[in-house]
């Protein structure tokens, strides 16, 4: 790797650096699109996009001399568009930035997509075993016997089920909210 090639950066700091561009500008990232010469990395528009994007510039166009590196703004599409190009020695390093986006953006949405699924199958758990009291009770059952178990199902033990199981799912869908807004 020759000098111009070198990053300032020391590797801690560029750990650093790299983590909080990934976190900033990942949930936002859209497509990229190879270049002969570089990348283009596509964004949604969305809180801070801009301002990260432009610190990415700043950034690297201090350490990176070799890279030419941009930003425009897609008014159709409401998204920016981050062109980096350089000279075929430092592709490996171009590619490993949108790679690196494209990975992280990924998991974020596996992630999101698995909550979902468990919210879905955990609340239909739930719906079942707090309104089956109150629907038992409704159509006259007094007594129930599983395994060995007797259960006496009463139309108040239903209420009293259907009024927890509303403020669990009022609470759940605050703090998914605000686990998911946390990145904003």
């Amino acid at each position: 790797m020759t000098d111009s090639m070198q990053c300032s950066l020391k590797s801690y700091d560029f750990y650093i650096y790299k983590t909080e561009l990934e976190k900033s500008l990942s949930p936002f990232f859209k497509r990229k699109e190879q270049l002969d010469d570089g990348v283009e990395v596509h964004f949604n528009n969305g809180p801070n996009v801009k301002a990260s994007i432009e610190k990415f510039i700043d950034m690297e166009s201090k350490c990176c001399t070799l890279l030419n590196i941009s930003m425009s703004f897609q008014e159709k599409n409401d998204s920016f568009i981050l062109t980096i190009q350089g000279p075929s020695e430092a592709q490996h390093l171009i590619n490993e930035f949108s790679d690196s986006l494209e990975k992280e953006s990924m998991r974020r949405s596996w992630s999101a997509n698995n909550i979902s699924v468990s919210t879905a199958i955990l609340g239909s758990l739930a719906l079942i075993a707090c309104c089956s009291p109150f629907v038992l009770a409704l159509f006259g059952v007094t007594t129930l016997n599983l395994a060995g178990f007797t259960y006496k199902p009463s139309i108040s033990i239903g209420i009293i089920s259907i009024i927890s199981l509303s403020i669990s799912a009022i609470l759940f869908i605050y703090l998914y909210k605000r686990k998911r807004c946390s990145t904003c």
